[in-house]
């Protein structure tokens, strides 16, 4: 699953059992990091269940009036 949220819908989760270790997190925001950066988003949230702990990367996207 994944949502949308926060302030100018900054923050993306996404949700599923993949993200049960650190190891496939770390490789899954690897490969949609610049992705992530070109929609601009600001943090990616991973869980491995809906209301579970979770692991949040902060990103270095560029403002709106930067593009």
């Amino acid at each position: 699953d994944v949502k949308v949220f926060g302030t100018a819908n900054g923050t993306i989760e996404l949700v599923g059992h993949w993200f049960v270790t650190n190891k496939n997190i770390k490789d899954s925001h690897n490969t949609i990091r610049e992705m992530l950066n070109l929609l601009r988003f600001d943090k990616a949230n991973y869980r491995w269940y809906e209301g579970g702990d979770g692991t949040a990367f902060t990103l270095d996207s560029k403002a709106d009036s930067e593009i």
